[in-house]
């Protein structure tokens, strides 16, 4: 699929995907507070700076990252009926480790 084609529910399901990959990351090795601030300011650093110059986070960058304040909009619509959808639920552990 091309990026270009890409909807505000897509992009956000890419940014679900980055967010359940970093919090694995930050799992996998425990290195508290401060490594997490590090991890986090280094993955940001590399999107912003441009450092990967492939289609798709081109892409990502010009449509999250710089996105209009309409595609903002709609990102966030899309993240509060998500949230809402969850707050009444109660997941089991095994249902929150394969939401993540």
């Amino acid at each position: 699929m091309d990026p270009k084609e890409f909807t505000s529910e897509d992009w956000y399901n890419v940014l679900e995907g980055i967010g359940a990959v970093t919090g694995m990351i930050v799992v996998a090795d425990m290195s508290g507070p401060s490594g997490l601030m590090k991890e986090a300011s280094a993955a940001a650093g590399v999107l912003q700076e441009g450092k990967w110059q492939t289609p798709f986070i081109a892409a990502l960058r010009t449509e999250v990252l710089a996105a209009t304040k309409e595609r903002q909009e709609e990102l966030k619509q899309i993240a509060e009926a998500k949230q809402a959808e969850l707050k009444d639920q109660k997941l089991t552990k095994e249902q929150a480790w394969q939401m993540g």
